[in-house]
């Protein structure tokens, strides 16, 4: 049945049944909704956290004093004075993933601007931190790399100082503050970046070249950390990598030596951040899904009492026999008393069965009778390079596949088309054409023809059932043999081969294939020759040109493309064998 018809029934059955159907979708639709609703709230929650991390900084990575072990052990003083700006030079010069780099030191104290002063912490930066920090400048400009060399006493400010030190709304711009006892001229003001998902405020600071806050505020010679900004974010570890490398060589340990510094990048609080969210959306999800699971039981409840009811109401009759001659079987199938018995895909039935009902009993068989007699009509057809097939109804008799023909409808069969394509085909119309004989039965107009005078002296054509050694693919037959019989067993049960490893005790592994392409080839090549790049194709040699192999199956695995199975099979280790 194909997707119109399936429509057609489907819009038909909620029209008859409007409030029903109503419901029926509501509870979908609520079910569905809330799944969709709390991932969203989960995945909006995660991506809002990596947006404010990423305000936080571009791809950052920050290189701290001393090593990771911190309780219980003491740390010497020279163990923070560990980052040299050598060490920042050679970073510099030598790291191929770094973009950005700036040392950095700090000093918290109070900024004073005549009668007004605040608490906040003045930090000394390159201008390149800036970049890495993704800060902004909103009036004035930032100092200069001469302004770093000359250890002049300039600096950014923030808002939040600014609103302290200039609460009249003027423009602080060339104004001189004093950090404790140090003048310093402001040159910027940074935009607002408001607060950061941890709660500090981002915009309480002060920026000024760090070579100012070395000599005239801290006095010191070291660098308190490094901020460094990789190329891209996949390219963090590999960063880091460098980064360590660098510092270990110049800070001179051995291979067995500790860090003497740490690093963190921006990934790592993501990750842990993230990790919770991700917690979270997993809850809501299962929240959520609990609500459509009971709601797509309470369809289900619905759905079962309808048809229990519409069973009861045309009184719908179902018979499960373990034995087709159990007695109590054929006194129930009497007692219908019915005038027409249509079969489709049984098993034998005895004549006391099918010679029941006063019209006889009428079978719809997949092919054009008197041919393709028996269990695999459809298989066989296909197999043998038929190029047409279709679809009989006729009145069952003794022999079986043999009684009188009632109609018949033709299905070409296409040139690549397989079994399965053709039993949906074969499908649609034998639903068409079933309905036309009973209509024409009940009509008592309808022809029936004897299969014999159809032969004329000539032997059918049978199709038996297929066993598994039906199945197997002989390479040494022809190019047309061997692609129709790869099709007629497509998708089921399939057609299969054999590889074998090449050496003396090589394993056998079986494989099914589904789909392949003909080429017609002149060659010399022995039958069932392999030939394979190990990444696009898989050629089979055969008599007449080769067989192409497009779709498969190894044994314990899933079907899947033949690009797909070369990825991680090395096919030029085994051979054909049948």
């Amino acid at each position: 049945m194909n997707l119109t018809n399936l429509f057609k029934i489907a819009f038909k059955a909620l029209s008859n049944n409007k409030l029903r159907g109503f419901l029926t979708m509501l509870g979908i639709i609520i079910g569905v909704g809330s799944v969709i609703t709390m991932l969203a709230i989960g995945q909006g929650s995660k991506r809002s956290i990596q947006a404010q991390i990423s305000e936080m900084g571009s791809n950052m990575i920050m290189i701290h004093p001393g090593g990771d072990r911190r309780g219980g052990v003491r740390l010497d003083a020279a163990d923070m004075e560990s980052l040299k700006l050598k060490d920042l030079e050679d970073i510099q010069a030598q790291a191929r993933y770094i973009s950005y780099i700036s040392p950095s030191v700090n000093s918290s104290g109070q900024a004073i601007f005549g009668a007004n002063n605040t608490p906040t912490t003045v930090y000394g930066i390159s201008p390149e931190y800036l970049d890495i920090r993704r800060y902004k400048v909103e009036d004035g400009d930032i100092f200069s790399e001469q302004d770093v060399k000359t250890a002049a006493k300039v600096c950014l400010v923030g808002k939040s100082v600014v609103d302290e030190l200039f609460p009249d709304g003027e423009s602080p711009v060339g104004k001189v503050i004093r950090f404790g006892k140090i003048p310093l001229r402001i040159v910027g003001v940074l935009e607002s970046k408001g607060y950061n998902s941890m709660g500090m405020d981002q915009d309480d600071l002060i920026l000024a070249p760090y070579t100012t806050v070395q000599k005239r505020i801290l006095a010191i010679t070291h660098l308190q950390s490094i901020t460094c900004s990789a190329l891209s974010e996949e390219y963090t570890d590999q960063a880091i990598e460098e980064i360590t490398q660098i510092l270990r060589t110049n800070h001179k340990l051995k291979a067995t030596d500790e860090d003497d510094f740490t690093i963190r990048s921006q990934q790592e609080l993501s990750s842990m951040l993230t990790s919770t969210t991700d917690m979270m959306t997993l809850l809501l999800a299962a929240v959520a899904g609990i609500s459509l699971l009971v709601g797509g039981i309470g369809i289900m409840n619905i759905m079962y009492v309808s048809v229990t009811e519409r069973t009861r109401e045309i009184g719908l009759k179902i018979l499960q026999p373990e034995k087709f001659r159990d007695p109590d079987f054929l006194q129930a199938l009497a007692e219908l008393k019915a005038d027409l018995q249509l079969v489709v895909a049984f098993k034998m039935l005895p004549e006391v069965v099918w010679n029941m009902p006063p019209l006889g009993t009428v079978n719809l068989h997949a092919s054009l009778l008197p041919d393709y007699r028996g269990a695999a009509p459809i298989n066989r057809a296909v197999m043998n390079g038929e190029t047409c097939s279709g679809v009989t109804t006729f009145l069952l008799k003794q022999e079986i596949d043999t009684g009188n023909i009632i109609f018949q409808e033709k299905v070409e069969i296409g040139e690549e088309m397989t079994a399965g394509e053709l039993h949906d085909e074969l499908m649609e119309k034998g639903a068409d054409l079933l309905l036309k004989t009973v209509q024409a039965m009940e009509a008592g107009d309808y022809p029936l023809t004897d299969q014999c005078g159809l032969l004329r002296g000539r032997e059918a054509v049978l199709a038996p059932k297929i066993f598994k050694e039906d199945m197997k693919i002989r390479w040494n037959g022809k190019l047309e043999t061997i692609c129709n019989h790869i099709r007629g067993l497509s998708p089921f049960p399939g057609a299969w081969t054999e590889l074998q490893a090449v050496g003396k005790d090589g394993g056998v592994l079986t494989l099914k294939i589904f789909k392949a392409a003909r080429i017609q080839q002149s060659h010399n090549l022995p039958a069932g020759e392999v030939r394979t790049d190990g990444k696009t194709f898989f050629d089979v040699y055969v008599e007449g040109g080769i067989v192409r192999v497009l779709e498969l199956q190894l044994s314990g695995k899933k079907r899947m493309r033949t690009e797909d199975f070369l990825r991680g099979f090395r096919l030029e280790d085994y051979r054909l064998v049948w």
